[in-house]
């Protein structure tokens, strides 16, 4: 699932407020109407919405939200879909950057935009999570659109088909973090430190032996990019692993390092 990964905790926002309800007026339909709360969402609520086309003739169908980051930044705009009558959606990034969806096969369809990344994961129950990504030039809305087929947003409606939409997210960055609900206001998840202390940590410990082993990428330049570390509340005694100057591995003792590794590769 991709929900809730676990390799892209760092601290994000989401910049889009009443992120899983698409009737809410932070949200504007256009020739089309949302249906909210009839489908079980991706993280098993009776969450889901449905977006539905109207029945005009020779034109789009979908929803905007108003909300914008920064001009030059790079985003990453990202919703939560599943094929309902109609198995394509098309993502929009201010005026500039696009990509058609396909919710039948799970791929990526048609892009546009200098630099425009577009990825679709499967959730699992039909649902995909969708996301573009691109440097906004301005600072211009965002918008979910049905389509027939890539490269097809323009087309005359049958007032029923549609898709079922979740979880919108806007953030400044280049891949999409773990989902972020809102609600009236938008919202920031901070960075993931795990810690284990007092019982649970002493009832498996072995201060005499054992190994410790990480794996981690940074994704951040950080004073100290810390991954992992066992101590006695103070760094007078300490086993780490961490990323200063290179991977490095440590051990000390009454404030004496007694083993090291670096490896500056």
């Amino acid at each position: 699932s991709d929900l809730f990964p676990s390799h892209d905790r760092e601290a994000r926002t989401n910049l889009f407020t009443y992120s899983e309800q698409f009737n809410n007026a932070a949200w504007t339909t256009f020739r089309s109407s949302v249906s909210a709360n009839i489908v079980i969402a991706p993280n098993g609520t009776l969450t889901g919405d449905w977006l539905s086309e109207d029945t005009t003739a020779s034109n789009t169908h979908g929803i905007q939200n108003n909300t914008v980051g920064t001009v030059g930044a790079t985003e990453t705009l990202s919703v939560y879909a599943k094929q309902y009558g109609r198995s394509w959606i098309y993502l929009q990034l201010g005026n500039s950057h696009y990509a058609y969806f396909d919710l039948a096969n799970g791929a990526t369809g048609t892009t546009g935009g200098s630099g425009v990344v577009a990825t679709i994961t499967s959730v699992g129950d039909g649902w995909y999570r969708c996301a573009l990504t691109g440097a906004r030039s301005v600072s211009q809305i965002n918008y979910i659109m049905l389509a027939t087929a890539n490269g097809t947003i323009t087309y005359t409606g049958d007032g029923f088909n549609g898709v079922f939409l979740w979880g919108a997210q806007l953030e400044a960055g280049s891949f999409a973090t773990s989902y972020i609900p809102t609600v009236a206001s938008s919202a920031t998840r901070n960075a993931d430190a795990a810690s284990m202390t007092g019982t649970n940590f002493s009832s498996w410990y072995n201060a005499a032996e054992g190994t410790l082993f990480a794996n981690f990428k940074t994704v951040a330049a950080t004073v100290f990019p810390q991954a992992a570390l066992i101590n006695d509340g103070s760094s007078n005694n300490t086993i780490g692993i961490d990323a200063q100057s290179g991977l490095r591995s440590l051990v000390t003792t009454l404030g004496v390092t007694v083993a090291l590794y670096r490896d500056w590769e």
